[in-house]
């Protein structure tokens, strides 16, 4: 299953944009911004 990294928790504004332009990527939510680009870029 592809993934999608986001800034933010689970049910934030920003997981919420996510599931609906990505419905079937699994949320990895990233403490910070650079957490969110570090994890997309691996």
């Amino acid at each position: 299953m592809k993934k999608i990294a986001f800034q933010g928790e689970l049910g934030a504004n920003s997981h919420i944009a996510c599931r609906e332009v990505y419905p079937d990527f699994e949320p990895l939510p990233c403490a910070t911004f650079e957490d969110a680009f570090a994890a997309a870029a691996s």
